[in-house]
């Protein structure tokens, strides 16, 4: 590891809150109330990585490797703002290549590839502002050609080429059930629907489902089976609800939230079930009274916010009860008196601040 990823903060995945906008396709990550700026991680059961990803501004910003459990590597990729920008590559667990994919700004762009496990190459398929447009090639585990298509700004020129029988008949037939399928929708005039994706053990990964062109309800699962998060984007007339838990099942973030930005309450908790923080945003800013508790359940800081600015009475005090320090917040500065107390709650020391700068200092 080299000295700049040694300065920036490594926290595990569980302690960060995970916002999702689905319709800027991006997701926005908290930790501790701020925009997270660092790496976030996590572990196999056996210790071993099992992923690392790079935040800047809240957003995947960098570097964005996983690991299989044995500790060889499973993919790599690199992120701009939220989405993947450059190529992403994917490793079998022999060390083999995977796949290579190059991306623009979350928008596939450029020759797309594919491998078998044998090192030999599977498909092939060009990208142009993420519609196929070149030749696409597939091959089968021996190396001997499949098909050939020609495609020109997302529409195939002529017909699929086959050198294979066999797969063409297979292909005929999932065309077939493809075109039935959409026939039916069409016919029962369907617009709601569930999409579930899964862990390589079967086990539920996310559950998003859609109500006329709507996600309406968004889902997350641990690996082990316990919910992750659960958006609900109609809770009532107000609008919807965000929930995160702990992966032991303990309730780690619920707020409410309008049109993709957190709009009401917000509250955060320990995992040890205390609470943790309790606020308020309005159009995801935060506005009114913010206060933050030690897992013990004392009162660690109160102060108050003004459209995302702090503003007001400022308030930190010890994990006795005793008040560590307190003054007064003008646009995100301290300004006016500031005193400083001991844990005994003796004064210690007086500063007077001018919009952040220091008039006047006074140790006792």
């Amino acid at each position: 590891m080299n000295n700049q990823n040694q300065m920036l903060q490594r926290v595990h995945e569980s302690k960060l809150k995970i916002v999702p906008d689905f319709r800027l396709q991006v997701t926005t990550v908290y930790f501790e109330g701020k925009l997270f700026n660092g790496i976030s991680f996590e572990n196999y059961p056996n210790g071993k990585i099992k992923f690392e990803t790079y935040y800047v501004n809240g957003k995947k910003n960098g570097k964005d490797i996983s690991w299989f459990n044995e500790g060889t590597l499973k993919s790599e990729s690199i992120n701009k703002n939220g989405h993947p920008n450059g190529i992403c590559k994917g490793w079998h667990k022999n060390g083999i290549l995977a796949y290579s994919w190059p991306y623009k700004q979350n928008i596939p762009d450029g020759i797309w590839k594919s491998w078998y496990e044998n090192g030999l190459l599977k498909y092939e398929r060009s990208y142009l502002n993420a519609k196929a447009h070149g030749t696409w090639k597939e091959w089968q585990n021996d190396g001997s050609l499949v098909s050939e298509e020609a495609w020109s700004f997302g529409e195939r020129i002529g017909k699929t080429k086959w050198y294979n029988q066999e797969r063409k008949e297979e292909s005929d037939i999932w065309d077939d059930a493809i075109e039935e399928a959409m026939e039916d929708a069409l016919e029962d005039d369907i617009e709601d629907g569930i999409e579930n994706e899964y862990f390589e053990d079967g086990n539920i990964k996310s559950e998003v489902i859609w109500k006329e062109e709507k996600i309406v309800s968004y889902k997350e699962w641990f690996q082990n089976g316990q919910i992750y998060s659960h958006t609900n984007y109609k809770y009532d007339e107000l609008g919807g609800l965000f929930q995160q838990w702990f992966s032991s099942g303990q309730l780690a973030v619920e707020c409410r939230i309008k049109h993709d930005f957190r709009d009401g309450y917000y509250k955060e908790w320990h995992e040890n079930g205390q609470i943790y923080q309790e606020t308020s945003y309005t159009m995801d800013k935060l506005e009114g009274i913010f206060r933050e508790w030690y897992k013990g359940g004392s009162i660690m800081l109160e102060l108050t916010f003004i459209n995302g600015e702090k503003n007001g009475i400022y308030k930190k005090y010890y994990e006795n009860g005793l008040l560590e320090r307190e003054g007064f917040l003008k646009n995100d500065k301290p300004h006016g008196v500031f005193t400083l107390y001991n844990e005994m709650g003796e004064q210690v020391k007086k500063k007077i601040y001018d919009q952040g700068e220091i008039t006047y200092e006074k140790i006792y």
